[in-house]
């Protein structure tokens, strides 16, 4: 409501074409292989599907993108059928099938683009957090942005508290080009996660080979010709994960 009040008119959210899935999986049916203290990404044609222990290790976090249809529904609510997500995953590595069967009922929302905003302050009145710069969960910045937002709102504050008009006009400034830059980046890991098989596919393999597992991130890429053939397994860019 403050967004719109705020914002030129027309500032509406265009279809992406993707929904996302989000599903717990609760202690006692969690794979070992999910354990591991990393998120780890698993990515094919127009699919991808994150997963990461949550709650002190208790639970894991399952988050799928997968082609939307003709569903555009944004809801926190909304679920689907188990066997709509595991159809998404049709044919990939049993061990993520498995670790979907595990999970409880799923989430199902749709994924809408808002393109960034140029102003989203009016007097004594702003936005922050998804309010002012909504953003595809691609590269895990929408709470990350949010603090930081919370930062520069207390120090431009703190700063000039006898007008907090231009205090707000400030962080405003300070903030809109890092965060626009992190919703077009959001928006474009879209394409990179959904690569068909090829020389851009095998490239982005190539470079998150690079990054060292310990360091929080594991990619497992699962060949696109997945559907054809049920006994197609992933190729790993790095070791399969160590069963402990």
């Amino acid at each position: 409501m403050v967004r719109a009040a705020l914002t030129a008119p027309g500032a509406q959210p265009t279809y992406s074409g993707l929904c996302a899935f989000r599903a717990l999986v609760p202690p006692g049916r969690r794979p070992r292989f999910a354990r591991r203290p990393a998120q780890t990404l698993w990515v094919g044609q127009g699919h991808h599907l994150v997963h990461y222990p949550v709650s002190a290790g208790e639970l894991v976090n399952l988050v799928a993108f997968a082609p939307a249809g003709d569903y555009t529904t944004e809801s926190g609510t909304a679920t689907a059928p188990i066997e709509e997500l595991l159809a998404e995953f049709a044919g990939w590595d049993e061990r993520l099938v498995g670790l979907i069967r595990a999970a409880g009922t799923p989430g199902r929302l749709g994924a809408a683009r808002r393109a960034p905003l140029t102003r989203w302050t009016a007097g004594t009145v702003t936005l922050l957090g998804d309010a002012a710069h909504p953003m595809f969960p691609f590269f895990a910045q929408g709470a990350a942005q949010a603090i930081e937002d919370g930062s520069v709102i207390a120090r431009c504050l703190a700063a000039d508290p006898a007008y907090p008009a231009a205090a707000l006009r400030r962080y405003e400034s300070l903030r809109i080009p890092r965060t626009t830059r992190l919703q077009e980046v959001s928006h474009a890991r879209a394409h990179v996660n959904h690569l068909p098989d090829g020389p851009e596919q095998r490239a982005r393999d190539a470079s998150f080979s690079r990054v060292e597992p310990a360091g929080g991130q594991r990619l497992v890429s699962t060949p696109t010709t997945r559907r054809a053939s049920r006994s197609d397994r992933p190729s790993l860019s790095h070791p399969p994960p160590t069963e402990r």
